[in-house]
């Protein structure tokens, strides 16, 4: 699972790393980002743009009446993510990274493990998002959610979940609206999505 990460990369190096224009206050750069808080997103818009922006850490699916949800949304199973209603139509066209310095994970002893890339490049976390508001006539609120995996490498040895990484040479493709997934999580699918994740987490 993905429920701590940290995110101290200064503005200006971010939105020129990911080739985006900043909208409006981008989060403060942080150490200890949990649920419910506002993150820095980059994702593609609809005029052609790629955009930083800031969105609240619990996707809340555009056909909810309710911000208060009866379960967490922070993170999201990529395998299962076209059989949730919740997370459905922003896989297949609502998918952006949610850029990140390094992640946090306990053991089962309650030790905490923090995973970073060991080049000292920003990991690219595959997250999901939607447009959300209460009412009509409301401003619209962008929220997300990161999705996680099976563990792999050093990962696996302290929790069985793992966030979803984009490789650098894959985010256009990720962020990309028009590039749909297919509605079904089947084996094509799954050995796609294993050709495009890739993992460089490290033990520190």
């Amino acid at each position: 699972m993905c429920g701590r990460f940290a995110n101290d990369i200064p503005i200006d190096e971010l939105v020129e790393y990911y080739s985006a224009v900043a909208d409006g206050d981008i989060p403060a750069p942080s150490w200890n980002i949990a649920p419910t808080a506002r993150i820095t997103t980059v994702l593609d818009g609809r005029d052609g743009v790629r955009h930083a922006a800031a969105a609240y850490w619990n996707l809340i699916p555009s056909w909810s009446a309710t911000a208060r949800l009866d379960y967490p949304t922070h993170n999201a199973r990529v395998e299962s993510v076209f059989q949730k209603r919740s997370y459905a139509l922003s896989a297949r066209t609502q998918r952006c990274i949610i850029p990140a310095c390094g992640c946090y994970e306990w053991d089962a002893h309650q030790k905490p493990h923090y995973f970073s890339n060991p080049d000292g490049k920003p990991l690219s976390l595959g997250g999901l998002y939607t447009w959300w508001r209460a009412q009509r006539g409301d401003p619209w609120m962008l929220t997300a959610t990161i999705l996680t995996r099976e563990s792999t490498g050093n990962a696996a040895t302290v929790h069985n979940r793992m966030p979803v990484l984009i490789a650098d040479e894959l985010r256009d493709e990720w962020v990309k609206p028009t590039n749909r997934w297919s509605t079904h999580y089947s084996g094509d699918c799954q050995r796609r999505c294993n050709s495009i994740f890739r993992f460089a987490f490290m033990d520190r």
